[in-house]
C-alpha cells in the first residue's frame, strides 16, 4: 500500500506519496516553489495537483466583435435573421415557410429585401425594432419573390381582413429610406377600414398616428345598422392615412361613454362623429344617410375650423361651422389631450 499525504502549498493543496528512490519526479511552477520553500520533504514524491478552480487556467475573454459574431453565426444556423438589435425578423427561405409565417399571425410584415447589408435591410431593422407587437420576417429567395409577385425590394404587411396586403415598395436610390414614413405606412394599414371601438383596439387607435377619427355611432340591433355600416365602410378606402373610421355599438354599456363625450343623446342616433387627437376637437352629426359627398363636407367643414384654430393660436375659441350639427363642437376642456374618447387615459 501507498503512504500518501496532503501537503499545503503555494498555489493549494498538493498530494505526495512516499517512493523510493527519494527525489521529487514531477515538474512545473508550483511544485519547484513548494520544493524550495520545504514544503515537500524528502522522500515524497508528488503524484499531481488537485483539480480546482485555483489551478484551472482561465480561458481568454472574447472581444465584443468576436461575441458578435459567434451570436450571428448561432442565430443564422436556427434560420432568424438578426441585428445588433434585440428585434429578430425569421428568414423566410421558401414558399411554404413563407405561407406559414402569413398564417400564423391576423397581422404580419415581411421584407423582400436584395442584400442583407443593404439600406433596405437596416431601415427595415429599425422598423422592426420599434414596432415590436408585430411579427417581422425577411426573405431573400427569388422563388418568394415570384409567388408573392414582387419585383424590387418591398416591405409588404399581409393580413387576413379587408384587401389581405399592402406593399411598400422602397424607391430606387442610394440613400437610406425614411424609417418614420415607413412605420406610418404600417400602423395606418395594420388598422381595419373600420376598427369597431372597445378597451382593447383603445391603444392601437390612438396610437396609429392618424390624427382625425371618424366615428359611426349606431345600435348593431337596429335595422339601420348594416345599410349604414356598408356605406361607411365603402367610403373608408378614400380617406386612407387621413382618418380612422371607428364603429361604435352604442348597445354595450361600456360605449356609454363615447356618446357621452359627443354629448349625443338617444334620439339622437345613429350619428358620426369626428375627434381631432392633436386638439381634442369635437363634431356630431345626426344621419340617416351616408355616402361619400356627405362624408366629404363633414370632413372638410371640420378640417377647416380645426386649420383657422391652429393659425390663431390657443387662445381663441374653437368655431366650426353649424351644419345639420347638435351639441356644441369644442375643445375639451384640461391641459392634457384626451388620449381616449371613450374615458381610458
Amino acid at each position: 500500500m501507498r503512504s500518501c499525504s496532503w501537503i499545503q502549498g503555494p498555489f493549494g493543496k498538493l498530494v505526495a506519496e512516499r517512493k523510493k528512490p527519494v527525489g521529487l519526479q514531477a515538474s512545473g511552477s508550483s511544485l519547484m516553489l513548494a520544493r524550495r520553500r520545504g514544503h515537500v520533504p524528502d522522500g515524497l514524491e508528488v503524484i499531481s495537483p488537485p483539480r480546482t478552480l485555483a489551478n484551472k487556467e482561465k480561458p481568454r475573454e472574447r472581444t465584443v466583435t468576436e461575441k458578435k459574431s459567434l451570436l450571428q453565426q448561432r442565430r443564422e444556423s436556427l434560420g432568424v435573421c438578426f441585428t445588433d438589435k434585440e428585434q429578430s425578423a425569421r428568414v423566410l427561405n421558401d414558399v411554404p415557410s413563407a405561407e406559414a409565417f402569413i398564417q400564423s399571425a391576423p397581422v404580419t410584415v415581411v421584407g423582400f429585401l436584395q442584400d442583407l447589408k443593404s439600406l433596405e435591410a437596416e431601415a427595415f431593422s429599425d422598423v422592426a425594432q420599434k414596432l415590436k407587437r408585430l411579427s417581422f420576417a425577411v426573405t431573400y429567395n427569388t422563388t418568394v419573390w415570384e409567388k408573392f409577385n414582387i419585383s424590387r425590394s418591398t416591405i409588404t404587411l399581409f393580413k387576413e381582413f379587408d384587401e389581405g396586403r399592402a406593399d411598400y415598395a422602397f424607391e430606387e436610390g442610394h440613400l437610406k429610406p425614411n424609417v418614420t414614413k415607413i412605420i406610418h405606412f404600417l400602423r395606418h394599414n395594420e388598422l381595419r377600414l373600420v376598427t369597431e371601438y372597445n378597451p382593447t383596439y383603445a391603444g392601437q387607435i390612438f396610437g396609429s398616428g392618424v390624427p382625425t377619427q371618424l366615428l359611426l355611432l349606431v345600435s348593431k340591433t337596429s335595422k339601420e345598422y348594416q345599410p349604414l355600416f356598408d356605406k361607411f365602410k365603402g367610403v373608408a378606402p378614400e380617406f386612407l392615412g387621413k382618418v380612422i373610421f371607428v364603429l361604435v355599438n352604442t348597445d354595450k354599456k361600456e360605449n356609454r361613454r363615447v356618446t357621452t363625450f359627443f354629448k349625443v343623446k338617444e334620439p339622437d342616433l345613429p350619428a358620426i362623429c369626428l375627434f381631432h387627437v392633436e386638439t381634442n376637437a369635437a363634431k356630431a352629426m345626426k344621419v340617416s344617410e351616408i355616402s361619400p359627398g356627405v362624408i366629404r363636407r363633414f370632413y372638410t367643414d371640420f378640417i377647416g375650423g380645426i386649420e383657422e384654430f391652429l393659425q390663431d393660436g390657443p387662445s381663441r375659441d374653437l368655431k366650426l361651422q353649424p351644419w345639420e350639427t347638435f351639441g356644441n363642437p369644442m375643445i375639451a376642456p384640461g391641459s392634457g389631450k384626451i388620449r381616449d374618447f371613450g374615458g381610458h387615459r
